[in-house]
């Protein structure tokens, strides 16, 4: 159900329709991530079923560029049943099945895009095309830092190559604030002494054992 609830809260951006002039500028979605868009940007900021959702879009009268970002609330993050990612495999089960639910209520044909990386981030990249089997609609998804971001392009005409390099390239993720996608489990500092202490015996060992050698009769 709760995956149900997030892919609807990415499908609700899709729905938002707005004609611009075309012009390429720079724009923060948050102190994280910036990136370029095309016409006139607007922004948009609601709360769904108790979760923040806040994007930036243009659009002109065949295409649509949005980037959303959604903020989980505490029910999400500290539920025994949260289906937030805790590590690289469940990770990708996230993705997977955001994308699985959103292909549920879209009409057309779904193509996995596969594993995605960024800054030395993961992410999940889908498309959906036309019964012709023409790419119309690619969306990007990084979870970072108990957040959901996706960046989607659509055109009813098809993807024009130049403009989905174009934007999907210019995305960016500001290093500085040390964006994590799932827990790190770090060594604590009492096996940090143990680990160091049985290398210098081993390390010991080995230099007596050579010293032995050099010095049998």
């Amino acid at each position: 159900m709760k995956i149900k609830i997030i892919s609807i809260l990415i499908l609700f951006s899709y729905q938002i329709i707005f004609s611009q002039n075309k012009v390429w500028g720079t724009y923060d979605l948050d102190s994280i991530v910036y990136l370029e868009m095309p016409f006139t940007v607007y922004e948009f900021d609601t709360i769904i079923d108790n979760n923040r959702v806040y994007e930036i879009y243009s659009e002109d009268k065949s295409s649509k560029f949005i980037a959303q970002k959604l903020f989980f609330s505490e029910h999400y993050s500290n539920s025994s049943k949260s289906v937030l990612p805790t590590n690289a495999k469940s990770l990708k089960t996230f993705y997977l099945d955001v994308i699985d639910v959103l292909n549920e209520i879209n009409t057309y044909k779904l193509d996995y895009g596969g594993s995605i990386q960024k800054n030395n981030l993961e992410g999940y990249r889908f498309l959906h095309k036309n019964n012709d089997g023409k790419s119309l609609h690619e969306t990007n998804m990084f979870y970072i830092n108990k957040n959901l971001y996706s960046f989607s392009y659509f055109n009813e005409n098809g993807l024009n190559e130049i403009e989905r390099k174009k934007f999907f390239n210019s995305i960016v993720f500001n290093d500085e604030y040390k964006p994590i996608q799932y827990p790190i489990k770090r060594m604590s500092y009492r096996n940090k002494i143990i680990l160091g202490l049985l290398g210098l015996l081993l390390f010991s060992y080995i230099l007596r054992f050579k010293y032995k050698r050099k010095h049998i009769p």
